[in-house]
Parts: C-alpha cells; structure tokens; sequence
C-alpha cells in the first residue's frame, strides 16, 4: 500500500498585544492614582507624573505599599491682576505716556487647606514683580505716521526687581493690595511678571503655589 502522506500545517499560537498589559496598567492609573490631578494640567507633565508612579510601582515589593498610587491634590492660591481703573480706565491694551508709572490691583484667596499645611503660621502676603522691557520704539520714523504703529526694536534686557509688596491676609483667607511701579523714562514694550508668596511669624519668606497660569501682563509706553 502506498503510504498516505498527510500535510499538516503547523498554525503559530497568536502571541497577542505585547503592549496591552502596559495599557492596562496605565487606563488603571490614570483612572485612581491621578484622579485628584487638575484635568488642566498639561499632558507631558501628567505623563512624566504617571511613568514615575509606574516607576516605584515595578520596584516596590509585592504587595505594592498604597501610598504609592495614593496622589493627593496639593491646595494652591488664587491670584487675580488687573490694572488700576481709577488710573488707566478698563482696558486690555495698556498704553501709557512716557514718565509716568503704571498703577495695578492685586486680590486672591489661600484657602484654609493650604493654610493648615504650613509649618510655621502666616498673616502677610508678599508680591514679587519683575519689570522688564521687551522691545524700544525707534524714533528715526517720527514723520511718517501713516499707519500709526510703532517701529521696534530689541530691547536691552535690563529687569526691574523692587522688593516684594506687603498687604495682611484676613481671617476669611483673602487679600487685596495696590501698587504703582517706578516711573518709566524711555518708550517700548513692558512686561510685568509676578510670583505670590508669604511671611511666616519669624520672619521667613515662601512662594505659595497657584491654581492657574497668570495671563501675559504687557503695556506699551509712548511719548
């Protein structure tokens, strides 16, 4: 009898998603261990903050200790800038002559969780500033003014850093202060850059975080 031969096909066992357990992993996290994360947060820091969960998650020992995936929201102050109406009007696009100073309001809140986190009790709340110039109108082109604008140029990076601005926190958490910068001798663009902080009972001085980004706080000085 003639030999049957019969052809088997071997059939690969599927391997799967190699990735998938990864996915898994990161759905997990994303969902309990970052939930109390500000959904307003950029999306590279929200990955940088997962991958160095993930991190001490794969070295730490079985069971994995909860307080690794265990994320708490860190309490931050408000801080609201606007510039002074009584002085400048309402306004988005502050312009202002030359030799004069620029006048602004300052009010926000610490809420009392942030207030119960320090170590050493506060009452003042302290405003840096920074002013500096951004470009210089030139002035060769007075003459011609047919489209009104300015022409720039680059400006010398000298910044303007007064000591901070003081103003008592009340029982409730807010605060509110006015403040006018030093007079400004040369024409061009400004910019204001401001960080809120606070003066413990001995003396010693913090920067508070913030809930949100500040809006960019720029004014043109023109003769």
């Amino acid at each position: 009898d003639k030999a049957t031969r019969v052809n088997c096909r071997t059939t690969a066992v599927p391997k799967g998603d190699s990735s998938q357990p990864v996915t898994q992993l990161m759905k997990q996290l994303d969902s309990f261990a970052l939930k109390d994360m500000d959904q307003t947060v950029d999306a590279k820091i929200r990955a940088a903050t997962m991958l160095e969960v993930m991190d001490g998650v794969l070295k730490a020992p079985v069971p994995v200790p909860r307080s690794l995936t265990l994320t708490k929201q860190i309490p931050r102050a408000s801080l609201k800038l606007m510039w002074d109406p009584e002085q400048h009007g309402y306004t988005d696009k502050l312009e202002v002559s030359i030799n004069t100073s620029i006048s602004f309001l300052a009010s926000g809140i610490v809420p009392a969780s942030l207030l119960k986190r320090a170590q050493i009790p506060f009452n003042i709340i302290l405003l840096w500033y920074t002013l500096t110039p951004k470009a210089k109108s030139k002035s060769e082109n007075k003459g011609n003014a047919e489209d009104g604008q300015l022409e720039m140029k680059p400006a010398s990076h000298r910044m303007l850093k007064p000591p901070p601005l003081a103003t008592s926190l009340s029982s409730s958490g807010t605060f509110f202060l006015k403040a006018d910068t030093e007079i400004l001798l040369e024409e061009g663009r400004y910019s204001l850059d401001f960080r809120l902080g606070c003066r413990d009972l001995r003396g010693g001085e913090w920067e508070l975080p913030l809930n949100e980004t500040l809006d960019d706080f720029s004014f043109m000085v023109v003769q």
